[in-house]
């Protein structure tokens, strides 16, 4: 398929160039990318808007690399066992300030990030999933 027109309008020309315009109406996914325990965790967009990581021990999650202004990007933390997790500066959580994350083994939560600068990620969390 291809975009007609404006690509932000979300029309496309029909499959292979075939039938008429129509509005994009399918959801979006994007494959969910596991992200390698380090002592600093790396996370990168677009290649890992939704991502995974398995705590190996306490960790920092590092700044997003090449983030995209106005994007959202999601990362599922699941706890090894009864780890903590810190944030680079750039992860800005509002005047609850940075959580902590759900403790005990195979229990994860939901980081939502909204990239709203280059050097600032809106970031609210949803906690207590798991076994």
């Amino acid at each position: 398929m291809r975009y007609i027109g404006n690509p932000q309008a979300a029309f496309f020309e029909g499959y292979l160039g075939k039938g008429p315009v129509l509005p994009w109406v399918l959801g979006q996914y994007v494959d969910e990318q596991t992200l390698t325990d380090a002592a600093t965790i790396l996370w990168d967009f677009p290649s890992q808007q939704a991502a995974k990581v398995t705590l190996g021990g306490n960790r920092t999650l590092g700044s997003i690399t090449n983030p995209k202004v106005g994007a959202w990007m999601s990362l599922r933390v699941i706890n090894g066992a009864s780890w903590t997790l810190a944030y680079h500066a750039n992860y800005d959580w509002g005047v609850a300030g940075a959580p902590v994350i759900t403790t005990g083994a195979g229990k994860f939560d939901v980081i939502s990030i909204y990239i709203a600068t280059a050097t600032k990620f809106v970031a609210s969390i949803v906690k207590g999933y798991g076994p």
